[in-house]
């Protein structure tokens, strides 16, 4: 009653957050559609008492542009299709950690016809579901249409979405889902951390070819590896880590000595027109001649390559050295990373922001003295840094 009455005071209110509000119920939401008729945004993230009734409720915001409906762990399928599915404006969506969605949801979203442009699904675990009925609607087999992770249920929107989100749901995405991905031709903005089953250079040119506008690339916390299409990858949705070594095997034919299993994936992003961002944390095989691969990328101005192992000194010098237009560059806990290698960053004279976090083995001295050589740089963040030093050396104002 309390929410009716202050909406009826303004109903021309277009953006509303109901977040983190745990009072808010269904009968909240069923009072919105008649007294917030201009509503455009609605933020319902964290609202753990709504289900699917107060979603059927939502269909009366005719003019609704913007959804947050992150971490409602009530709202299934049903909900989705018979609430979210019937907003004719819906451009942006967040479905994130929605633990009672399936695939079948997915799927009616994407078929809805909406002019959906955002789209963030991570977190989800959308499992091939078993031969069922629900809600009077019948579940497809999806094995066949996940074979590629879940691009294959978003296909219908692949004119559309310029901004997607998939991190950490499973089942990942697959190099034959990597490929799928290029037909989403107004793509810019594409989120795969944690959730692929590792890069391929063949998928991630076929990317490239076709997604020309992409300019924000995460594909963290997973590995990359040159390994032919036909060859078997580790089983969809296992931890990157759990599966390292196998995906190192695939990539190198078995062999005992370390190659650049990463050249071919990073040299293929650097083809990528338009890429602005790319962040590569905690990514397995990186060596100095991926990343200098990278350097061709012409556009790109921002890299994270943080909490990854294989960072070192060597692979600064060899591949970052040759990054002259870097603005912005994460090194956070890469802790076999010493001073040497933080001296060899002086040639990034365009670089504004570097974070050093937890970069045990580098010292405050060392990072004082780069940015007394770099006058662009304002801002360096050092701290878990080695704090043994003869004396700091202050940056003039």
């Amino acid at each position: 009653a309390s929410l009716g009455s202050a909406s009826l005071a303004r109903p021309l209110l277009v953006e509303l957050s109901l977040a983190w509000c745990y009072e808010a119920t269904d009968a909240w939401l069923e009072v919105l559609g008649a007294a917030l008729p201009s509503l455009r945004a609605l933020n319902l993230s964290r609202c753990s008492q709504v289900t699917d009734r107060g979603l059927r409720a939502l269909r009366a915001l005719s003019t609704l542009e913007t959804l947050d409906l992150t971490c409602l762990r009530r709202v299934t399928d049903a909900g989705v299709k018979h609430g979210v599915a019937n907003l004719p404006r819906l451009r942006s969506l967040s479905l994130a950690a929605c633990a009672g969605l399936t695939a079948n949801g997915v799927r009616a979203l994407a078929r809805a016809g909406l002019p959906l442009e955002r789209a963030n699904l991570s977190r989800l675990k959308l499992n091939p579901s078993p031969r069922t009925f629900t809600d009077n609607m019948p579940v497809a087999d999806d094995h066949g249409e996940m074979a590629d992770g879940v691009v294959g249920l978003l296909m219908p929107l692949r004119h559309r979405l310029t901004f997607l989100d998939l991190s950490f749901t499973v089942p990942a995405v697959t190099d034959a889902g990597i490929r799928r991905l290029g037909c989403f031709v107004e793509l810019r903005s594409l989120n795969l951390r944690g959730s692929h089953t590792g890069l391929t250079g063949q998928g991630c040119a076929a990317l490239g070819r076709l997604a020309r506008q992409l300019s924000t690339m995460d594909v963290s916390e997973g590995w990359l590896t040159q390994a032919s299409p036909v060859q078997a990858l580790p089983p969809v949705g296992l931890n990157p880590i759990e599966v390292r070594d196998e995906a190192f095997a695939l990539a190198t034919g078995g062999a005992s000595e370390p190659v650049d299993v990463d050249k071919a994936v990073l040299g293929a992003f650097a083809a990528f027109p338009c890429l602005q961002s790319l962040l590569l944390e905690g990514c397995q095989g990186i060596t100095g001649f991926g990343i200098r691969s990278l350097s061709r990328a012409v556009q790109l101005t921002t890299l994270s390559i943080a909490k990854t192992e294989d960072i070192t000194d060597k692979v600064l010098e060899e591949g970052l050295t040759h990054m002259t237009r870097l603005t912005c560059l994460n090194l956070q806990a890469c802790e076999a990373i010493t001073d040497q290698g933080v001296a060899s960053l002086t040639t990034l004279h365009s670089l504004v922001m570097l974070n050093l976090a937890h970069c045990i083995n580098v010292t405050m001295e060392a990072a004082t003295m780069l940015g007394d050589q770099l006058p662009a740089l304002t801002s360096i963040d050092t701290s878990g840094c080695s704090r043994r030093c003869d004396r700091l050396k202050a940056k003039p104002t």
